[in-house]
C-alpha cells in the first residue's frame, strides 16, 4: 500500500473520530434547567433533592387526592436564560408559574433568586378553592414537564430546552354492590334519605333496598377499606371488617341480624372517590344506606 493512500485513510480516520467527538458534545447541552424537588425533612421543615440533569424523572408516589409537588428551578450554565416557559403535556398536572421573564445564570450580577415550581396533580378535589373536580384513572399516571427559555449566543436568540419525567400512583376507593351475582347500579340510587347527618356527616344520603341473604359489597378500587356497619338510630358502629383490595363480602358476615336500615361507612383512610357512586362526608368518608325489604 502506498504511502499516500496510507495518509488518507489516516486523514479520514482522524476526521470522523472528531465528527464523533462533536455529536457527543451536541448531546450534551452546555445551557440546561435544573429541577430539584423539595421535601419535608425527619426534622419537619423542608429539604430539596440535589439539582437533576436534564431528562430527570422523578416518582412522586401515591396520591390520595390532589396533591401539590414543589420543586427548586435552576440554571446549569454561567449564561443568564430568558423568557423562560413551562408546560405539561397532561391536563391532570398544573404547572406554575407558567413564565418566567429571567433566570440567572452563575455569572450573573443579578439577584440570584431560585423560583419555586407547583406540580399539582389533580384528583378528585380542586387544589384551589372548593369542590370536586375529575379523578385520574387508577394507577401511575404520567407528565412530562417540559421547560424552554432562550439564550444569546454571538449575538443571536437560541432556544434552550430541558424535559422532565414525572409519575404518581393515583388511589382510589371504590365498591360494587350485587344481589346475588347481578351488579347494583350505584349510580342509580332509590333514593335520598335525609335525618342521618349526625352519622354520615352528610346533608342527604344514597339508599339502596336490599334481599338480606343476597346481597354483597365488593372492593374494586385500589385500596384497602374498613367497611363498618352504623346503626342509624344510635348513631354507633355495630360491626367493621377490613376489605383487601378485590376482596367480596356479604352483608350476613358483616353483620347477622338487621332490623330495616344500615348506614354503610367506607373508611379508606382519606382515599378520594367518584362522586357519582359514592358519597364523601366531610369527614372523609363515603356512606350509603342498605334499607332491607
Amino acid at each position: 500500500m502506498s504511502s499516500k493512500i496510507i495518509c488518507l485513510l489516516l486523514i479520514g480516520f482522524t476526521l470522523l473520530q472528531c465528527s464523533d467527538e462533536q455529536a457527543v458534545e451536541k448531546e450534551k447541552p452546555s445551557v440546561y434547567f435544573t429541577l430539584s424537588q423539595l421535601q419535608r425533612s425527619t426534622s419537619g421543615g423542608r429539604s430539596a433533592s440535589p439539582a437533576e440533569e436534564p431528562k430527570a424523572a422523578f416518582a412522586l408516589g401515591d396520591i390520595h387526592a390532589s396533591k401539590e409537588f414543589l420543586f427548586l428551578l435552576g440554571n446549569g450554565a454561567e449564561e443568564s436564560i430568558f423568557d423562560v416557559e413551562l408546560t405539561s403535556n397532561n391536563s391532570q398536572f398544573q404547572v406554575s408559574p407558567k413564565k418566567i421573564s429571567v433566570l440567572a445564570g452563575t455569572k450573573s450580577d443579578e439577584s440570584a433568586l431560585i423560583p419555586l415550581v407547583s406540580v399539582g396533580a389533580i384528583h378528585g378535589v380542586q387544589l384551589e378553592g372548593v369542590g370536586f373536580t375529575d379523578l385520574m384513572p387508577m394507577g401511575v399516571n404520567t407528565v412530562t414537564v417540559t421547560i424552554t427559555g432562550k439564550v444569546i449566543e454571538n449575538g443571536d436568540s437560541v432556544e434552550v430546552k430541558s424535559t422532565f419525567d414525572m409519575n404518581v400512583d393515583a388511589k382510589r376507593m371504590d365498591v360494587a354492590l350485587f344481589s346475588e351475582n347481578t351488579e347494583v347500579d350505584i349510580t342509580k340510587p332509590e333514593g335520598m334519605i335525609t335525618g342521618f347527618g349526625g352519622a354520615t356527616n352528610l346533608p342527604a344520603v344514597a339508599y339502596y333496598t336490599f334481599e338480606w341473604e343476597k346481597f354483597k359489597i365488593k372492593n374494586i378500587g385500589n385500596v384497602n377499606i374498613k367497611v363498618s356497619v352504623v346503626d342509624p338510630e344510635f348513631n354507633t358502629t355495630i360491626a367493621s371488617h377490613d376489605m383487601a383490595i378485590g376482596q367480596t363480602i356479604s352483608i350476613p358476615e358483616l353483620i347477622p341480624i338487621v332490623n330495616n336500615a344500615i348506614i354503610i361507612r367506607l373508611d379508606g383512610k382519606g382515599t378520594i372517590s367518584d362522586q357519582s357512586r359514592i358519597d364523601i362526608g366531610t369527614d372523609g368518608n363515603g356512606y350509603f344506606v342498605l334499607q332491607r325489604l
